[in-house]
């Protein structure tokens, strides 16, 4: 168990790396509830600013209207996907955008505990608990 947390600590710090270099970003939020997505959109673009970061934010209100659109769009370099959705959940979004050898980097937020292993499965880089603390999503989206 403490070589897994290690292997992902260094998997995510190497992604928050990765983050943290970009002059522009694209992140997507999936998210059934508006208020939390519109919550995590207002974190982001506050984190952007304080990293003179270009950021584009896309808001989907389901796995599927992200898929629907995902072909129209440039690729995401974030994800920060709810789990328990309504039809598709984000686990099952994160598996297909990985068996369609999607890298974007996948930051989990959910109410419940019991997903975290399953979000090992993905290489997602790190689970969030709502509710969604500022210096949390900062955490996950700046290596310090």
């Amino acid at each position: 168990m403490v070589t897994l947390a290690l292997q992902c600590g260094a998997y995510w710090y190497n992604e928050c790396k990765k983050i943290s270099k970009r002059e522009h970003m694209h992140i997507g939020i999936c998210e059934d509830n508006k208020a939390q997505a519109e919550f995590l959109q207002a974190l982001a673009y506050e984190w952007s600013r304080e990293q003179k970061t270009a950021c584009e934010i896309s808001l989907f209100k389901s796995a599927e209207s992200f898929l629907f659109s995902k072909e129209d769009k440039k690729p995401f370099d974030v994800l920060l996907l709810d789990i328990q959705m309504e039809k598709m959940s984000g686990i099952e979004l994160a598996k297909k955008l990985r068996e369609q050898n999607d890298e974007v980097i996948i930051i989990f937020i959910t109410a419940i505990k019991d997903y975290v292993f399953e979000g090992y499965d993905v290489n997602a880089s790190n689970y969030i608990l709502k509710p969604v603390k500022r210096d949390k999503l900062v955490e996950c989206l700046h290596a310090e």
